[in-house]
């Protein structure tokens, strides 16, 4: 194409002056995006040669793919070489003449930084983390954003200015007038080879008219250029890209070393009947096997590449069609082998895949995942998405933090009665609505998708409840009807979109526009399931069977379910609308209403004393709770979970036995049944040494004091005064067993209430009968106590437990007690 283009012409040449012009243009550019790309192997190490002789071989490429008769003139040659050697500079720091204070402008830089320090960190990083990151964290964000950035800056780069210190001007297009003329269609061009091949067609489908310098017949028509370049970078892999001795010197790890691997195999394609031919120098003996199947995706993405384009120019009438429309062999693995070989081994596609994508939804997005069936849980779903949603838009608009609102409605027509979550959060593009969404085990939040449409959320601390993508799922657990209206928070009502189940996951769901009484008035989204059962019958969501059937209310069995959220939460039914949680309420509403909150208003006889509730934070001052130690032993059986909760993201997530009240937590599971918190063990050790103290001066009931002993040492406080054990009637405080004077040689300690024999030995009796808790705790505490009494260290007792009739000895680490004994000797 160089050649019978922009190379000298036999003479006479008429236009020998506008081609020299363009030419000498091409070959400063080169010298200029030689530098540049030399640069780029010290910022992304581990990518394959993308240097000048990559650049170069771009020409040989296209060549190969667009065929010896491919129409084009001097001017197009022109903007394909500049394309050419543009297009990737971006990946280096170097073609940011503002080095790294450039890259790093923007919001964009944040969340790259931000999510490089939530993997290192394993949490959300603070502020000050974010601002002075580790360097190996720092270097990963760099490399994230120039990978990122890199076909935005070089829309940029045919105007890029470069300067140091007040010397000379540089640009990569000498010339002025070619600059002005052509360089922001070829930075346009030169982004494009990152655009989908569908945008094309929009983008460039009308041909420029030649420069005042040229022929009239010099026309630059883009979307000849746009396809040469992505088809002539895609298609390149061969060993020009992977020299083995660069490999051995570099040595790429991970991924980036099955990308050199596979490359270094390849020889130059060739093209035979309208089909690229990739061959091998040698085959891939089976410790590469997963460099081979790199490369047979790769090849099909370029097989992909070429359908796609070949379709394009056809659509749009083009008589330009490229020779080469696809990958020889790319139809099977088995067929790819003859021509990229393999030895001692068989290309077999055994990949892990689901042959019944709809039975596993099913299956994991329902009573099989969340180990029950319980028809509240496609409500906790809901509502956790839509304050996520909510979250999310507070912090793009920087809203205040009691903004928000979700509301639950309940309501029926011809199709029966429904179930309907709405939020006013972010809403969800169409790209989302038939990507995160329905990709089953794909979470929207965090990924690069969610980066490139809410710039800046992720860096500002944004913590998603919702990790899994799997939660919409559930409401299958409802209804196969399910119907989901969503607009973005920034979009136009006329934007709003609908996805539509009919008859739930087994077949595909409808995307449609809305129609206009369906459009939202303000973002965000609203997810509507007709119901199988109807809310109030057995099965039903409102539907409550333990002692005795009950109807729940709507208001109640929201809240309850959502006690710490930072929405406000609205339920509608035929009692009218109504809010049952104010955002973040649960840190300073009335006590007893909180109680009620938690307790559904059941067991409504268990007291609790206001004084002990307390807030728990951390060294931050982040709130993580507010709680008091359960005086009532009745709490503990409660059918509706308990007065103590630990929530994540403001929802029910696991119990807080031996608590009232409410702590934050966080849970790897999507079930959320093994909830933990996120206060750490000394925060939790200073609330619970609280407790004790103020229990030991407002209750004169020792029985209670024995009761919140054991909850105090559970969670690693220091009981004080608080009893750890009763002896016959005299209840006994550490002081009092470690003071223990003749204390006798054996003492049997054993769970209160439990009768264990005729025995000789003293008993002490202790609150360690509940069930599902560890009471390792106050078994080593006790143990600690009598070592005290008998004057020698802890580990020096022995400890036993009856089996058979006989003592045998417990380990230090299982002194949990049981139903039996455990029996205590002085050494």
């Amino acid at each position: 194409m160089f050649l019978r283009t922009l190379a000298p012409q036999p003479t006479p040449d008429p236009h020998a002056e506008p081609r020299e012009r363009l030419r000498s243009a091409l070959l400063k550019l080169r010298e200029r995006a030689k530098v540049l790309a030399g640069e780029i192997h010290r910022d992304l190490p581990d990518f394959t040669v993308h240097d000048i002789t990559h650049l170069d071989a771009l020409w040989e490429m296209a060549d190969l793919i667009a065929g010896p008769g491919y129409p084009l003139n001097p001017l197009e040659a022109f903007a394909l070489g500049a394309v050419f050697l543009i297009h990737d500079l971006g990946l280096g720091l170097a073609a940011y003449p503002g080095g790294l204070a450039e890259l790093k402008q923007g919001s964009g830089w944040q969340d790259a930084l931000s999510t490089h320090l939530r993997k290192h960190l394993e949490r959300v990083p603070t502020a000050e983390e974010i601002a002075s990151p580790p360097p190996e964290v720092e270097r990963m964000a760099v490399q994230e954003r120039l990978r990122a950035l890199h076909a935005k800056q070089a829309e940029r780069l045919a105007l890029v200015t470069w300067r140091h210190k007040g010397g000379p001007e540089y640009h990569l297009i000498d010339d002025p007038d070619l600059r002005q003329a052509i360089g922001p269609l070829l930075g346009k061009i030169a982004h494009s080879h990152w655009w989908p091949v569908s945008r094309l067609g929009n983008e460039f489908n009308t041909v420029r008219g030649a420069l005042a310098t040229c022929p009239g017949d010099w026309t630059l028509d883009p979307l000849k250029i746009a396809i040469l370049l992505r088809t002539a970078d895609g298609a390149h892999l061969d060993a020009r890209r992977a020299p083995g001795f660069l490999i051995a010197l570099r040595r790429p790890e991970g991924l980036s070393e099955k990308h050199w691997r596979f490359q270094n195999y390849l020889l130059k394609p060739r093209v035979e009947e309208n089909r690229l031919i990739y061959t091998t120098a040698r085959p891939f003996p089976q410790e590469d096997v997963d460099a081979w199947w790199l490369c047979e995706e790769t090849l099909r993405m370029v097989d992909s590449e070429l359908h796609q384009i070949d379709v394009l120019t056809a659509d749009l009438g083009r008589p330009a069609r490229l020779r080469a429309q696809g990958v020889a062999g790319i139809e099977s693995p088995q067929r790819l082998k003859r021509y990229v070989e393999v030895d001692g081994w068989s290309p077999i596609d055994a990949r892990l895949h689901v042959s019944n994508v709809a039975e596993i939804v099913k299956s994991l997005g329902g009573e099989q995942l969340y180990g029950e069936d319980e028809p509240i849980i496609p409500l906790r779903e809901l509502i956790q998405n839509a304050s996520d949603a909510v979250r999310a838009r507070r912090l793009l608009e920087n809203r205040p933090t009691d903004w928000g609102r979700v509301t639950v409605r309940l309501g029926s027509d011809e199709q029966g009665a429904w179930v309907e979550v709405e939020d006013a959060g972010i809403g969800m593009s169409e790209a989302v609505l038939s990507g995160p969404l329905l990709d089953f085990g794909t979470t929207y939040w965090g990924s690069a998708l969610m980066r490139e449409e809410h710039e800046g959320l992720w860096s500002k601390g944004f913590e998603p409840t919702g990790r899994f993508g799997i939660g919409f799922f559930s409401v299958f657990m409802w209804g196969h009807r399910v119907r989901v209206i969503t607009r973005r928070y920034d979009a136009s009502p006329r934007e709003t979109r609908v996805l539509e189940f009919r008859t739930g996951i087994e077949s595909r769901p409808l995307v449609r526009p809305v129609e206009r009484e369906e459009q939202l008035q303000d973002g965000g989204t609203k997810v509507r399931v007709w119901l199988n059962n109807a809310p109030s019958a057995v099965g039903g969501l409102l539907h409550f069977d333990f002692v005795e059937a009950e109807i729940l209310d709507l208001g109640e069995l929201c809240a309850w379910l959502a006690p710490a959220l930072d929405s406000n939460l609205y339920v509608e039914d035929e009692k009218g609308c109504r809010r049952v949680v104010a955002a973040s309420d649960w840190l300073a509403m009335d006590e007893s209403k909180l109680f009620h909150r938690l307790t559904l208003g059941r067991y409504r006889e268990i007291e609790l004393a206001p004084p002990l509730l307390r807030t728990l934070t951390n060294s931050t001052g982040d709130i993580l709770g507010r709680a008091a130690i359960s005086t009532s032993t009745l709490d503990t059986m409660n059918p509706f979970g308990g007065a103590g909760v630990i929530t994540v993201g403001g929802i029910r997530g696991d119990r807080m036995p031996g608590v009232v009240g409410i702590i934050r937590g966080s849970t790897r599971k999507a079930a959320r049944d093994d909830a933990v918190p996120l206060a750490d063990s000394s925060c939790l050790a200073g609330w619970a040494s609280d407790q004790a103290r103020m229990i030991a001066d407002l209750s004169d009931d020792d029985g209670v004091k024995l009761h919140c002993a054991y909850w105090i040492v559970l969670y690693g406080g220091a009981p004080g005064k608080l009893p750890l054990a009763r002896a016959d009637l005299t209840f006994l405080d550490y002081e009092a067993i470690a003071t223990w004077r003749n204390a006798p040689d054996r003492v049997a300690i054993k769970p209160v209430g439990v009768w264990s024999g005729p025995s000789s030995m003293p008993m002490l009796d202790v609150e360690a009968w509940v069930s599902g808790t560890s009471n390792q705790a106050l078994v080593s505490l006790i143990r600690k106590a009598m070592a005290e009494a008998w004057g020698c260290s802890s580990s020096e007792v022995r400890v036993y437990k009856r089996k058979n009739d006989e003592e045998v000895e417990v380990r230090d680490d299982d002194l949990s007690l049981g139903w039996e004994p455990l029996i205590l000797q002085k050494p």
